[in-house]
């Protein structure tokens, strides 16, 4: 049943966005009712912060980039960035970006998932990916690129969010290039 809602208000956080987003519309997506929601979760900003909570884990999947020696690591970078991409560009991120921008306006839902950020946040930072790059490399060389991976796939998803199809695969395939190029370089 939690999985149920938890589907529902990320199909409708992809399909709706976060405002059209009701207690109402999960539970028709889901077919339950209202006492069933409230059951398993207190309030929309609960439901909320699972619904980020099961998206971060499938983000957190792809895992940190495997230890490997400096004539590897471009090519296994390469492999991290598709993999991560493979994640972040799915329709289902475009419920991440919402919460985000939710939690700005909103105290309730900002109070809610920032714990489940807090969570995460170790997956997300660039000390996760540190041994694949080796001790040799300067921490801020390996902030810089983490960074610029994940704020550029971001920005990528986000794109696909407001572009039509047929516009947006030239400009995803020039940035992958770019950033495994990138990816040699570090």
């Amino acid at each position: 049943m939690r999985r149920r809602l938890i589907a529902a208000t990320i199909d409708s956080l992809v399909d709706s966005g976060y405002t059209r987003t009701t207690t109402v519309e999960v539970c028709k997506r889901a077919g339950v009712t209202r006492g069933a929601l409230a059951h398993h979760f207190a309030s929309p900003s609960q439901l909320f912060a699972e619904a980020l909570k099961y998206l971060y884990a499938d983000l957190a999947a792809p895992g940190p980039p495997p230890p490997v020696d400096d004539a590897r690591r471009p090519r296994v970078l390469a492999d991290w960035i598709d993999r991560v991409w493979a994640v972040v560009g799915k329709r289902e991120f475009k419920a991440v970006i919402e919460l985000w921008l939710a939690a700005r306006n909103d105290p309730d839902v900002r109070g809610a998932i920032v714990r489940v950020v807090r969570e995460f946040e170790p997956v997300f930072s660039p000390e996760h990916a540190r041994s694949a790059f080796g001790a040799s490399t300067p921490r801020r060389s390996l902030a810089t690129f983490y960074r610029v991976v994940i704020e550029a796939l971001i920005g990528l998803s986000l794109g696909r969010a407001v572009t039509p199809k047929q516009d947006r695969g030239h400009v995803e395939d020039a940035v992958l290039t770019l950033l495994k190029r990138f990816a040699a370089e570090v």
